[in-house]
C-alpha cells in the first residue's frame, strides 16, 4: 500500500470482490454511480485487451457536498475511481490515493481526502480479505 496508488491482491475471484466491494462501500455510505467493464467496452471499439478490467466510480453524497461547499474545484476530484483486474488466479483492486489528489486543493480538502481514503481503504480491505 505504498506510493501514489493503493492495491490489494486476493485469491478471491473478480466477481466475488465486485459483490463484496459493493457491500463494503454501502456499509460506509458510498454508492456506486457507474461501473465500466473496460475489456468489453474496448472490444466493442475494436481494441481488445486481455481482461478482465473493471472501473467503478463511487461517491458518498454528504462528503461530496462538503467538499464542493469548501471549494468548487473539488468537482475535479469527484467521483472517486476504483479499479480491478484479474491475473493468474488473483484479483487486484485499488485506487489512486484521494490524499494525493486532494492535497493540492488546500488543507481542508486534504483533510476530507484523508477521511475518504481511510474509508475506501477499509472497504477495499474488507472486500479482499481471504476466507
Amino acid at each position: 500500500m505504498e506510493g501514489f496508488a493503493i492495491r490489494f491482491t486476493t485469491e478471491r475471484s473478480l466477481e466475488d470482490v465486485r459483490e463484496r466491494l459493493r457491500e463494503a462501500l454501502a456499509k460506509r455510505g458510498f454508492g456506486v454511480l457507474w461501473e465500466l467493464d473496460v475489456a468489453e467496452t474496448l472490444a466493442k471499439k475494436g481494441q481488445p485487451v486481455a481482461g478482465p478490467f473493471v472501473v467503478w466510480e463511487v461517491c458518498k453524497p454528504a462528503v461530496a457536498a462538503e467538499a464542493l461547499a469548501e471549494n468548487a474545484d473539488a468537482v475535479f476530484l469527484l467521483p472517486c475511481k476504483l479499479g480491478a483486474y484479474a491475473r493468474d488466479g488473483r484479483t487486484v483492486v485499488g485506487m489512486i490515493r484521494p490524499t494525493h489528489l486532494a492535497s493540492p486543493f488546500g488543507e481542508r480538502l486534504a483533510a476530507i481526502g484523508r477521511d475518504v481514503e481511510e474509508e475506501l481503504v477499509a472497504a477495499l480491505r474488507e472486500a479482499t480479505q481471504d476466507a
